[in-house]
């Protein structure tokens, strides 16, 4: 991996921890996923850093950046912003992301339509979620407040990065081992959003042209349900892989496939 710029962000009212890489007119922004890191991204990053300028963030409450409670798509929005701007990169940016990542770049292009200038999700978060599954994820709370993390992780483990994608078993070790020590506090306020909002129906809003990813070994957000909220936008794009819900950590060429033809074809 090449050279990479990285450092801290104080603004907006939160410090956020950030690696840049590459260059070039155009700036792509990856978002992590629930409970991730700058590191989520490297073996994207190792693929692209040559063709584009990358930022990779540690949104708050997780990584290195700020502890902070208040957790809400509102705030994680704010909080990218304030980023670009400490960063003064003024220029629209590609946006791309997995699981919670996703539904940030999704709100983001939302509420600053004018700084997106297209997005790739994978597995994208919307909300919306049915009360079986509310009741599923107050319960893991229950354990994670009892526990800490390792009451947890390898039961969310076997549904988010199941054996099929296990193969690059450094990979899988080290999301493990990250995943122990996400601070609980912070897992619970996300899991608590996650409750809370819905984004689908706003989704017909998003006028920039967007590619999104359904997996195959994906049994949080199925391939169908991610077909589903590409028709809601009307410049999506909709195409199926097999990789899972993390997709990025998980089959790190094809994100990064996708992410380069998005560009050639789009920007």
């Amino acid at each position: 991996m090449g050279a990479r710029h990285k450092g801290w962000v104080d603004a907006g009212g939160i410090c956020q921890r950030y690696a840049l890489s590459g260059q070039g007119p155009l700036t792509v922004v990856l978002v992590h996923e629930m409970g991730g890191s700058i590191e989520s991204w490297d073996a994207v990053v190792e693929r692209l850093e040559g063709e584009h300028r990358l930022l990779c963030y540690d949104q708050r409450g997780f990584g290195l950046s700020e502890k902070n409670r208040d957790i809400t798509l509102g705030t994680l929005e704010a909080d990218l912003a304030a980023l670009l701007d400490g960063l003064d990169i003024a220029q629209p940016v590609v946006l791309a992301g997995a699981a919670l990542g996703a539904a940030v770049c999704l709100a983001f292009a939302l509420r600053y339509p004018q700084r997106t200038a297209g997005l790739v999700v994978s597995s994208p978060a919307t909300g919306g979620m049915p009360q079986a599954a509310r009741d599923a994820m107050q319960d893991r709370m229950r354990k994670v407040r009892a526990h800490g993390m390792r009451g947890v992780a390898d039961a969310m483990l076997e549904v988010t990065y199941p054996a099929p994608l296990r193969d690059r078993q450094e990979a899988f070790r080290l999301h493990r081992q990250r995943w122990l020590a996400i601070d609980p506090d912070s897992f619970i306020a996300v899991n608590e959003m996650l409750a809370s909002f819905d984004l689908e129906p706003r989704l017909s809003a998003i006028g920039c042209p967007v590619r999104v990813i359904g997996c195959t070994h994906d049994a949080i957000r199925p391939p169908q349900r991610s077909r589903e909220i590409a028709a809601r936008m009307p410049q999506a794009s909709y195409v199926e892989h097999p990789s899972g819900h993390f997709m990025p950590l998980q089959t790190p060429a094809l994100f990064a496939d996708e992410l380069r033809q998005f560009i050639g074809r789009t920007i």
